[in-house]
Order: structure tokens, then C-alpha cells, then sequence
């Protein structure tokens, strides 16, 4: 074969190309990188991607780390901020409880300070991160206080007893809590305050005026003012003076005595909760008033704390634990049983109760003259908001109190349960001597139509009878029977289908609780079970325990704080706020009723749940037209207060200090050293997230430098390596140009140049 010049100029340019090629390709790694596109490795480029995934998404998560941080870092700021400000409460509280020293002008000195601590305190809860409230909880859009220290955010027992949280993701799958609960450092005032008020006899003879205050009596002497007019100063004096001849401690320290802007004598219990009452023969002439912290406490019972069961009854609500119950009627009726519970063991009044004991007594209740108890009827138990649940153990028995005068405030509640289809199902044999039904006469009736079943072809005697053959035999089954004409077939009325558990189950298709029967000759191949179908049970809430009989015009007296505070409703799931209009008129319990009907219409829709008030003044909640084969449930959480109680404990601290009232000063040296607790038991969890959050920080810092590092060993190019090799392609290259210029012979064409 003859070699041309030709081709071996070809071929020395081609082989020149190739060694190019070899060293230029070393241009590619000038970024440090091997790999840019998946032909150049096929397996790295795959490891690459999911590198950079992990890189990325370490990058957001250190990022939310960080805004962790410096949320947790402002919060602890705040804190400090607070706990330097109860240091000098201290030091004010202690310097005005020293009498002997301590002026009026003095007195006043140090309540203008307290003042100023406490507008403090209320800025230090509004302290704002990156605008969000770091006080409020999940309601991080709004104020935790108004500029007066109550509450700006709703309050209710999910917001005291289970708090939501804002979380972040700081790792795969890890999520981090980024809110802290204001709630528990400024604590709630969420109990009735009690009080007695009236218009003292100056001029009379005053006797039989003990005062009780949480179960503890206080003796207060005699006044008579027959003779002599007695002073507004001196009833002051001598009921703040009034001790408890036991332990020797004053009135004054457990109830704050003034005159209201009318002039009547006012003796207010100081601990919300407990109860101020004189005996039936006192000649002062007093009327026992309630504050409330809400105008829903007692109102309605949160309901959103328990776990039901469908179509179950039940009833629950709060059970205060240091009242007196002895004289009360705590009797639960469980269908048309009365049970009752010994009332005597459940006296509070000196020492809490115990939940443990409250439970023993309503669970030892008996039918008088028997030996059933409600602990075999009912269950009960208190859930994770504290109510006292009592509820039912079987479908159909209603739970209620025996008397709606009790002191246990209750809801009455009932779990919805959707409606249900009626179904025929059992094992259908398909193989063996009890698989052959060729002769079996197979009929289904449902309702008033029979269907006849043609299994002629159904036998599994010789071979497995197989399931899609016994199916269409049975969708296919006709009403009426051939040789009349078919109106229609099985599968029109039913769904004919094989369950996981390989019985056959034949269902109507409504919801009409239709009776369905098999009529068969052979029964051992095809013995189904007839489930028959049920109504739905609408949800329902009712509150017994609203005050519209026990206290006159309750709601033409409160109704502007009845427009002002909304009421949160769980329909299906769905937690909404609700508020009455502005614009709404409340003088009596049937308009409250329509105005809230109103206000629940306008937001979740009309015809969803239906507002009514019962013949005996209660009001009830109840969910209305939910589809069929839907589960309604139904849960009311009221706005328990609007009210701080280390902002209250500060301003009944500043009237001690202007009425120079030594015995509350004293008071609030204890109220703080409750308050100082919880901030410390806040600070704590605090400083564990933060030393948490800080150990994600640094982990995944370190993941990012791992991630990068094999990013690196991956696709990177290792330099020593590829130095080398350019060399030699390199120098293989410049050979290969050598060697060319010489393998090149001159043409006629270099010679004639």
C-alpha cells in the first residue's frame, strides 16, 4: 500500500489535534473543579448535586439559627431588664414596710417610682425582634400589653395551659421553638374577685360583723353609734384591724377596705379566687358582688381541652379546688340515675383540695341504696386544661348535674358521629366443599327490591373460584327477576367489593339505613353479618352555667364588654375568632343569642352552627346540616381574662403605698416573690433553648465545612496530580510538533517560494 504525503499529513494533524486537545483541557480547572457537566463524570455529577442540595439547605437552617439566637439573646435582654426591675421593686417594698423610718412624703416618693417601674415593665413585654413581639407567643403581630398593662393579645386556657409555639427548622426534620410565652412571666388574673358592699350604719349599733376571707374568719368588734356617730375613719380601722384569732394576722392582709366614689364600704378580697362573706346576723348591711376577670368566666367552660368520643355525653368544667363544697348539691344524673356524691369530704376552704380527692369522691358516688357507683358509668377525669370531665361510658346515656345552683360551673357536651351506611359483609368461600354455589338461589333484598344472583358459574369445587368472577356475579345481580325485563342491577343500589380482610361486603350507596338481607341455600359458604346504618349525631355544646337567671340584667349591664371580647369557636377543625358587632344591641339573653348568631354566621357561613337559647336560660351551641358520612365536632374557647396579675399586684401595691397600708405592703413582698419565681423558671428554659440553639449553630457550621470538604474530594482537582500530567501531555505535545516539522516533506510549492 502506498503512503501519500497526503495522509500522513492528515494523520500527523489529527494526532496534533488530539495532543491539544490533551493539554488545553487543563484550561477547565482553573476553578478548581473537575466536574462541570454529568459527561464528565457520570457518578461525581450525582454525588455533586446532592452536595450542593446539602449546602444549601444547611445555609437556610444556619440562617434560622441565627435568628434564633438573636431572638433568644434580645429575650434574655428583656428578661434581665425585668429581673433588675423587681431587685429594685425589693428594695422600694422593704424600704416601705419600714414603719419606723419610713414618711408619708417618703411613701409617695416611692410609689411615683413604682409607677415608673412599672410603664417599664409593661415596654419590656412589647419588646419587638425583627417585628415580631418576642412576648406574645404565635400572636408575635400583636403587643402582649396595652399602654394600662392589660392584656392586648386573647387569653384563652389553650394560651395559659398549652401554648402554641412559632417553630423554625434548624435541621432536616428538626424543628425549634421561636416564641416564649409572655403569659407566664406577667401571669393571668383568671378568677373571680370577691367582695362585700354596702352602706355602713354610722348611727346605729353595728354587731355580729366578723368577716370571712378564703375560709379564714376575722373577728371585728362591735361598733355602736347610738350615742355617737362613729367615723368613716374608724370603721376603716377597726376592720383593717380585725384579726383571725388564730394566727393572729389582720384583715388588711388578705382584703383591701375602702369606700367607693359613692360611699359605700367596700372589703375586697386581695387573692382572686377566694371568697369574702359575713354571717347571715351581721347588721352591716352588705351585698356579696363578684368581679370577674372576664365576662365569659363562668360563663362558658373551655371545652378545648378534652378528648371525645363520638356521639358520647359528657359534662366538665372548673372545679376550684379551695372552695367549700359541704353544703352544695354535686349529685350527677347518668341517664335516669341519680348519683350522689358526698359532698362533706370535699371542703377546700382551709386546705386545697387535692385532684386526687376530688376524683375518689365523684367516682364513689352511689345510687342511694344500691351499690352503683358513677365510676361504672361514666368516666371521670381532669384534662390538660384542668376541667372536670365526667363522661359517659356508653352511647345514649346523657351526663348532667342533679341541681344548676352548684358551685362546679359546667358545660354539657356531645361529640358529633357522622351518619353511617348499612352493609352486609362475611367470608365468602372460594375454595374447598362449601365453594360451590351453582344450586345456592342466591337472592339479595335491599330494602324493598330483591336481587337475584346468577351463580350458575360460581363453584370453586374443582378449581379456585376467583374473586372478580363472584363480583360480577353480584353487581350484576337483577331486580326483578328473568324472565321479566331488568329495571336495575345490585351494583345501581350497592357497592359489591372485597374488604383487607377478604369478606365480601355489599353497602348501599346512600345513606338510608335500608335493610339488607341474603337468603342462600348453602349459608356455610356465605354467612354475611347485616350492619345496619346510623343517623348522625350533630355536635352540641350547652352552658348551664351562663348567669343569665342568677344575675339580673347581666347582659344589658355588660354589654359593651361582651362586644369587646371575642370568643374562639372549633368547627370541624376550623378555629376562628368570633366578635359581636359594634353596632349590636344586647339588653336581654334572647338578643345576646341573635347578636352572637349573627357573629358565628358571618364567620364560618350561614347554616353551619346554629346558636339557641333553652328553656331554662342556657345557651347552646350546635353544628347543623354536616354532610352525611362527615364527623362534626364542635369546641368553645372563651377569653378567660384581659388581665396581668404582676401589672394588678403593682397598682394594688401602689394603694397600699398612698393609704400608707402597712399589712399590704407586707402582701406584696410575698405576691413578688411568686412573680420573681415564674421569670426565673422562664429565664431557665430560656437559657436551655439558647444553649441548645447554640449547639446547632456550631453543628451546623461544621456540616457546611464537611459538606464543602467533600464537595471538594468529589469534583475538586488535585492539583499535584494534574501538574503532572500537563507536564507530560505537554511535553508529549511539543514533541509531537517537532517530530511533525521533520515527518513534513517540502512540496514544489515551498521551492518555488
Amino acid at each position: 500500500m502506498r503512503i501519500t504525503n497526503k495522509m500522513m499529513t492528515n494523520s500527523m494533524l489529527y494526532n496534533l489535534t488530539n495532543n491539544l486537545s490533551n493539554v488545553t483541557k487543563f484550561n477547565e480547572y482553573a476553578d478548581g473543579l473537575r466536574v462541570h457537566k454529568p459527561s464528565d463524570d457520570p457518578i461525581a455529577a450525582g454525588k455533586l448535586m446532592k452536595l450542593k442540595t446539602n449546602i444549601f439547605d444547611n445555609e437556610q437552617y444556619l440562617k434560622n439559627v441565627r435568628d434564633t439566637v438573636g431572638y433568644y439573646e434580645m429575650t434574655e435582654n428583656a428578661i434581665d431588664g425585668i429581673q433588675t426591675s423587681f431587685k429594685r421593686l425589693r428594695t422600694l417594698a422593704v424600704q416601705a414596710s419600714n414603719t419606723a423610718t419610713t414618711t408619708g412624703d417618703d411613701l409617695k416618693k416611692i410609689n411615683a417610682e413604682i409607677e415608673e417601674i412599672t410603664n417599664s415593665l409593661i415596654k419590656s413585654a412589647n419588646f419587638n425582634y425583627a417585628g415580631k413581639y418576642i412576648f406574645s407567643g404565635y400572636q408575635s403581630n400583636k403587643k402582649l400589653l396595652n399602654e394600662d398593662g392589660t392584656y392586648n393579645i386573647d387569653v384563652t386556657n389553650r394560651d395559659v395551659k398549652t401554648p402554641q409555639e412559632s417553630r423554625v427548622f434548624v435541621g432536616e426534620r428538626e424543628l425549634m421553638s421561636m416564641s416564649t410565652n409572655g403569659i407566664d412571666i406577667f401571669g393571668t388574673v383568671d378568677k373571680t374577685t370577691s367582695m362585700l358592699v354596702g352602706r355602713f350604719q354610722y348611727s346605729s349599733n353595728n354587731t355580729n360583723l366578723d368577716v370571712t376571707v378564703g375560709g379564714v374568719t376575722f373577728d371585728v368588734p362591735d361598733m355602736d353609734g347610738t350615742s355617737t356617730a362613729i367615723s368613716k375613719q374608724d370603721v376603716l380601722d377597726t376592720y383593717r384591724n380585725a384579726q383571725d384569732p388564730i394566727s393572729g394576722v389582720k384583715l388588711s392582709s388578705v382584703a383591701d377596705i375602702s369606700y367607693d366614689g359613692t360611699g359605700r364600704l367596700v372589703i375586697k378580697a386581695r387573692m382572686p379566687g377566694e371568697l369574702v362573706s359575713q354571717g347571715a346576723s351581721s347588721s352591716f348591711p352588705a351585698e356579696s358582688i363578684d368581679v370577674k376577670a372576664s365576662v365569659y368566666e363562668n360563663m362558658y367552660t373551655d371545652t378545648s381541652g378534652s378528648d371525645y368520643e363520638e356521639g358520647i355525653s359528657s359534662i366538665q368544667g372548673k372545679f376550684e379546688r379551695g372552695v367549700d363544697y359541704s353544703n352544695d348539691n354535686l349529685d350527677i344524673v347518668v341517664g335516669v340515675k341519680t348519683y350522689e356524691v358526698d359532698e362533706s369530704k370535699l371542703n377546700g376552704s382551709n386546705i386545697p383540695l387535692t385532684k386526687d380527692k376530688v376524683l375518689d369522691a365523684f367516682k364513689m358516688a352511689t345510687v342511694s341504696g344500691t351499690n352503683e357507683k358513677l365510676d361504672d358509668v361514666a368516666v371521670v377525669y381532669f384534662d390538660k386544661h384542668d376541667n372536670l370531665v365526667i363522661r359517659a361510658r356508653t352511647k345514649g346515656d346523657t351526663v348532667e348535674q342533679a341541681s344548676d345552683k352548684s358551685k362546679f360551673k359546667t358545660a354539657a357536651t356531645t361529640e358529633g358521629s357522622a351518619s353511617t351506611k348499612s352493609e352486609l359483609s362475611g367470608f365468602f368461600v372460594l375454595d374447598g366443599p362449601n365453594s360451590d354455589y351453582r344450586t345456592a338461589n342466591m337472592t339479595v333484598q335491599v330494602g324493598a327490591e330483591t336481587f337475584y344472583v346468577d351463580s350458575s358459574t360460581l363453584t370453586g369445587a374443582g378449581f379456585d373460584l376467583k374473586r372478580g368472577d363472584v363480583l360480577k356475579q353480584f353487581r350484576n345481580a337483577q331486580y326483578p327477576q328473568q324472565p321479566a325485563t331488568p329495571t336495575k342491577k345490585l351494583s345501581d343500589v350497592a357497592d359489591v367489593f372485597f374488604d383487607q380482610h377478604g369478606e365480601l361486603v355489599i353497602k348501599e350507596k346512600g345513606f338510608d339505613k335500608k335493610n339488607i338481607v341474603l337468603t342462600t341455600s348453602n349459608p356455610a359458604g356465605y354467612s354475611p353479618v347485616l350492619k345496619l346504618g346510623t343517623d348522625k349525631v350533630e355536635a352540641s355544646v350547652e352552658f348551664s352555667s351562663f348567669p343569665l337567671n342568677s344575675i339580673p340584667n347581666f347582659i344589658l349591664d355588660n354589654a359593651d364588654e361582651i362586644k369587646d371580647t371575642p370568643l374562639y369557636i372549633v368547627y370541624n377543625g376550623d378555629r376562628k375568632r368570633v366578635m359581636i358587632e359594634d353596632n349590636a344591641v344586647l339588653t336581654s339573653p334572647a338578643t345576646y343569642v341573635a347578636a352572637l348568631q349573627t357573629a358565628v354566621d358571618n364567620t364560618f357561613g350561614n347554616n353551619k352552627i346554629s346558636v339557641s337559647l333553652t328553656a331554662d336560660n342556657s345557651v347552646q351551641f350546635e353544628t347543623v346540616n354536616t354532610p352525611n358520612g362527615e364527623k362534626p365536632s364542635l369546641k368553645i374557647e372563651p377569653v378567660v381574662t384581659n388581665k396581668s396579675s404582676l401589672i394588678n399586684d403593682l397598682k394594688q401595691f401602689s394603694k397600699d403605698l398612698l393609704n400608707a397600708n402597712g399589712e399590704g405592703i407586707n402582701t406584696f413582698l410575698k405576691k413578688l416573690d411568686l412573680h420573681e419565681d415564674r421569670v426565673l423558671s422562664v429565664r431557665a428554659e430560656i437559657g436551655a433553648k439558647y444553649n441548645r440553639i447554640k449547639m446547632i449553630e456550631n453543628r451546623n457550621e461544621r456540616n457546611t465545612l464537611s459538606y464543602t470538604e467533600s464537595l471538594t474530594n468529589v469534583a475538586g482537582v488535585d492539583m499535584h496530580k494534574a501538574i503532572l500530567e500537563f507536564k507530560q501531555f505537554d511535553a508529549v505535545y511539543r514533541a509531537s510538533l517537532s517530530m511533525s516539522s521533520k515527518i513534513i516533506q517540502p512540496s514544489l510549492i515551498d521551492f518555488l517560494r
